[in-house]
């Protein structure tokens, strides 16, 4: 699958804890396009991407 780099950042507050989730599309060669995410706490991965459309949820 291929990104083209950019992704959207969203704040979640969870227990008085600050995470950022990041979500973008990815394109498979077939043409098929995919919802991911990952989440960040202090800057560092906590879950490295994976394949989800959460966006309804945020």
């Amino acid at each position: 699958m291929s990104q083209d780099g950019s992704y959207a950042e969203h704040c979640a507050i969870i227990n008085d804890v600050r995470y950022v989730i990041q979500t973008r599309v990815s394109h498979g060669q077939d043409g098929s396009r995919h919802a991911e995410y990952q989440v960040l706490k202090d800057g560092q991965v906590v879950k490295p991407w994976a394949e989800g459309d959460i966006g309804p949820l945020l």
